[in-house]
């Protein structure tokens, strides 16, 4: 299955780049869609955050980062179709995946550069 997949490649970079890896189910209900569910994974390393969530439909990514990041980094980075946003203290990433029959090394390879 792809997203058991992907989730094993989002934990597994997590745990290598040395994050305390946190896995929750979380069940929503909506007046248009009736109840959803989807996963949260969270990488938590000291101020650094990363949260992916894995819907039926989609794959979202957010990375919060304490640091700032180089200009050749973030322009890298955008060009592999991350938003970055710059706030006083802290740098937010954030990408959304539309089909979640992506491959899962294609997001190894977006979390490995975002994370390096």
């Amino acid at each position: 299955m792809v997203a058991s997949e992907v989730e094993e490649v989002i934990k597994s970079v997590l745990a290598e780049n040395e994050y305390k890896v946190i896995v929750k189910d979380i069940r929503e209900k909506s007046l248009t869609s009736g109840t959803m569910g989807f996963r949260l994974i969270y990488g938590i390393k000291g101020d650094s955050v990363v949260i992916a969530r894995l819907g039926m439909n989609s794959i979202r990514l957010t990375i919060i980062l304490r640091n700032s990041l180089s200009s050749e980094k973030a322009s890298q980075l955008e060009e592999d179709g991350w938003k970055i946003d710059v706030r006083d203290e802290e740098t937010v990433l954030s990408l959304r995946i539309d089909n979640v029959q992506t491959e899962a090394r294609y997001i190894w390879e977006l979390l490995v550069k975002s994370l390096g």
